[in-house]
């Protein structure tokens, strides 16, 4: 059964899991591949692996999962709430397109093993990568971003990247900065993890209570930051107003996020789904977007104002599962931040448990929920904090199995 299941994630995972580069870019390519069925249908491959790498990985690899647990038995009531809610196309559409999207937290568990992590980020580098330059003629510059992702995460150990993909981090970094800047949240997104890096050089001087006081700064942030903006003291997605900006750059900074919250709380408070959500079949009652093609056809047939999901990840997650699940998804983020902090042997755990709450912190600005690369970078970062086996490595083990990415022999340690 073992070898079954090792045979499964460590061959076939990473193979699916390469193919989700395409899917994280179809919506800005101008050659896009597959259809609604043809992607569920990987995914739903892909879930399926992930729940077999679970059933033997349960006990070696990772513990104190309880938080992803209690996550996904929210996940599953909204799931038979929307069955029940359920009575459009559009409806069955949304809840099965979002059931797949928040089972992917069951991912940390193959993510927790080194081996496992180590053939999906190298399958993605031997084959997506090198691919790259060709799609750059069919996607729009949005999605170099998106496609890249899996960079973004190689960048939080940038210190101990090998010489030539250092230059490849850097040149993802001016690319993305550069030819698509008008997607601001790819450029933070690997800006970020490039900066968290070089917390490596100050490993003597950082305290385990100096990483935790970070990772407190970025979960609090949100909370204070509501708090100014719903007594109008100050709102932090208005920030060009209090620069009194008037220059070119100024559309960097336009408020695209304050009428996103006033939406989705509002119908929430209107139709009483505040604490336990609207269930994944729902969207939430918006009439902001009905210059939107796909939403009048949506209007039509339904004959409702909703937007089915909107670009800010902790808001839907309000919308889907109310105050609820919001709850419990701070907690996987806090209970894998504080683990990675307190109950490692490295560095580099450390600084994985600062980007998870740097994570938690932006998904209050975007964040889209979607089955694609960057979410499932999201869960990678959680899956190598919770393990005990990445928690227990040394500073000089953890970047054996770094470099023994960019090596032919693969890292074959699993305990």
């Amino acid at each position: 059964m073992r070898t079954k299941a090792y045979y499964y994630t460590t061959r076939i995972l990473p193979f699916f899991i390469l193919l989700i580069t395409l899917s994280s870019v179809n919506q800005w390519s101008r050659l896009p591949i597959g259809n609604t069925s043809f992607w569920w249908i990987i995914y739903g491959v892909i879930l399926v692996l992930f729940f077999k790498t679970k059933s033997y990985l349960l006990n070696s690899i990772t513990s104190s999962l309880w938080p992803i647990s209690f996550f996904l038995i929210i996940v599953l009531f909204s799931f038979i709430h929307g069955l029940i809610k359920s009575e459009y196309y559009w409806d069955w559409k949304l809840l099965i397109s979002n059931l797949m999207v928040f089972l992917m937290p069951i991912s940390v568990y193959a993510f927790g093993s080194p081996l496992i992590l180590n053939r999906t980020i190298k399958y993605w580098k031997n084959y997506a990568l090198p691919l790259f330059p060709i799609f750059l003629i069919f996607i729009l510059p949005e999605a170099y971003g998106r496609y890249l992702m899996p960079i973004s995460f190689l960048l939080l150990f940038f210190p101990i990247l090998p010489k030539k993909w250092k230059v490849i981090g850097v040149l993802s970094i001016v690319l993305i900065t550069f030819l698509s800047s008008g997607a601001r949240s790819n450029v933070i997104k690997f800006i970020i993890p490039f900066g968290l890096s070089f917390l490596y050089y100050f490993r003597k001087n950082f305290t385990k209570k100096i990483f935790y006081y970070i990772t407190i700064i970025f979960f609090l942030l949100p909370f204070a930051f509501l708090y100014l903006a719903v007594n109008n003291t100050f709102n932090v997605f208005k920030f060009n107003e209090y620069l009194d900006t008037k220059n070119d750059n100024e559309k960097l900074l336009v408020d695209t996020r304050t009428f996103l919250y006033e939406e989705v709380i509002s119908s929430a408070i209107n139709n009483d789904y505040w604490l336990f959500g609207r269930s994944m079949a729902r969207g939430f009652d918006s009439n902001f977007f009905d210059w939107l093609e796909a939403y009048k056809q949506y209007r039509l047939e339904t004959d409702r104002d909703e937007r089915q999901s909107s670009e800010v990840s902790i808001l839907n997650i309000f919308n889907y599962f109310g105050v609820i699940g919001v709850i419990s998804y701070f907690i996987i983020f806090f209970k894998a931040a504080y683990t990675s902090i307190y109950s490692s042997n490295n560095i580099f755990s450390k600084i994985l448990g600062v980007y998870v709450a740097f994570r938690w912190f932006y998904s209050w600005i975007e964040d889209f929920s979607r089955f694609d690369l960057n979410f499932l970078v999201l869960w990678i970062a959680v899956g190598v904090c919770f393990s005990e086996t990445f928690r227990k490595m040394s500073d000089k083990d953890f970047t054996s199995w770094i470099r023994s990415l960019f090596s032919k022999n693969a890292f074959i340690n699993l305990t």
